[in-house]
């Protein structure tokens, strides 16, 4: 899905997997050249892959709502590790960014929903195993 994504954008996505806080399971950065996304290296296999599809929802819809930001609140990533995490950006712009989540607009939400039906549909579209079970989830209680 990834190598999609990254045809229809006309550039490379790398998938990294880092420390983050709590607070945070994945972010993606757009660059000129090349995309990035970065999963939590602590979270679950499953967890991972569902931020990485997540992180390409926003790579797909962000374009369409760009800039949507809710107003108010606090952003779950402090100034401090805003820097760790991406020294050359600007701080305020980073913690903004991260205000997006919790699914609280409607791009957010727009973007899980894509990433629980895409997962969703991977995992059913395969192979049943010898139980002839296939395996579907709901993920995260976003209620999709």
């Amino acid at each position: 899905m990834v190598e999609h994504v990254a045809e229809r954008r006309g550039k490379p996505i790398a998938v990294v997997c880092i420390d983050m806080p709590d607070t945070i399971s994945a972010f993606s950065l757009a660059t000129r050249d090349r995309d990035y996304i970065a999963v939590d290296r602590h979270d679950a296999e499953l967890s991972q892959v569902n931020s990485t599809v997540h992180e390409l929802g926003h790579f797909l819809y962000d374009g369409r709502n760009e800039g949507v930001i809710p107003a108010g609140g606090a952003s779950p990533l402090s100034r401090e590790l805003a820097v760790r995490l991406t020294p050359a950006l600007n701080v305020d712009e980073v913690t903004a960014f991260f205000m997006r989540s919790h699914y609280e607009s409607p791009v957010e939400r727009a973007v899980e929903t894509f990433a629980t039906v895409a997962l969703d549909r991977m995992i059913a579209l395969r192979t049943p195993d010898k139980h002839g079970f296939r395996l579907t989830f709901t993920h995260r209680s976003t209620g999709v």
